[in-house]
This record gives structure tokens, C-alpha cells and sequence, in this order.
């Protein structure tokens, strides 16, 4: 949590895209494609893909740690939380960091898995590489 919220917004986002991928296997075809969406954003932020990756995560259930991911874009701040065609209502502040906190956390622990002590080592070297300017790209075996 303390991590989600010290991240600048887009490399939160990025961090919670890189930890998430590390459940590749336990992911669905519809959360892998959201998830490399998220990360497209991060690299090139934009209304229209942020507004197609809302409607993205809608059907996922809040225990895919894919919708969170989802979720942390659509309320980075970059635009209106309210239907396009209604007045602009802009999040919360930080609202992003706790969907990067809950795609982490929940990737961690859905489904249950006896590698998420193994994960949040990973994870919490992802971020504090991301913090010193790197890539935070995490493989399999380690960074």
C-alpha cells in the first residue's frame, strides 16, 4: 500500500502492470489483454484509451487483479470518473494508488498459491527499481 502511494501515478500504474504479469498463468485471455492495454497507456496516456479500458474491466470480477490494474488507469486523474456524457467529476486524489494496491495485493493472494511470499519480494524490488528510473520489468527468475 505504502508503495502504491509513493509511485508517482504513471509508474504506480506501471508497477501494478509488472506485478500482475507475474500470475500470468492464472490469468484469463480478456485480463492479459486488459492488462497490456494498462501498460500501453502508461506509455502513451490518452481519453480514448483510457475510456476503452473502463468499459474493459466492467465484466471482471473485483477479485481479477486485471480490474484493478484497469481500474488504477481509469482513475489516474486524467479525466472525468463520470459517463462521458455527463459533467466532469474527477477522482479522488491518489484514488489510483489504492486500485494499484489492490491489483497487487489481490494478485497476490487470487488464486490462492503458496508463492506469494516469493511474489511480494519481487514485487517490492519491482517498485524500488521503478522509483530509481528502471524499467521495474520483472522475469520469471528473479529481475
Amino acid at each position: 500500500n505504502y508503495l502504491a502511494h509513493a509511485l508517482p501515478m504513471r509508474e504506480a500504474v506501471w508497477w501494478s502492470v509488472q506485478a500482475t504479469l507475474l500470475r500470468k498463468a492464472d490469468l484469463t485471455n480478456q485480463e492479459l489483454k486488459l492488462i497490456n492495454e494498462s501498460g500501453k497507456w502508461v506509455k502513451e496516456p490518452n481519453e480514448a484509451a483510457r475510456r476503452h479500458i473502463e468499459k474493459t474491466l466492467e465484466p471482471l470480477p473485483n477479485e481479477s487483479s486485471a480490474r484493478w490494474v484497469g481500474q488504477s488507469v481509469f482513475w489516474s486523474g486524467q479525466g472525468s470518473i463520470a459517463p462521458a456524457d455527463l459533467p466532469v467529476v474527477m477522482p479522488a486524489d491518489l484514488l489510483y494508488a489504492k486500485a494499484v494496491a489492490g491489483a497487487v495485493n489481490t494478485a497476490a493472494a487470487l488464486p490462492e498459491w503458496s508463492g506469494y511470499k516469493a511474489y511480494y519480494k519481487k514485487v517490492f524490488s519491482s517498485a524500488i527499481d521503478i522509483a530509481n528510473g528502471g524499467s521495474g520489468m520483472i522475469s520469471e527468475g528473479g529481475q
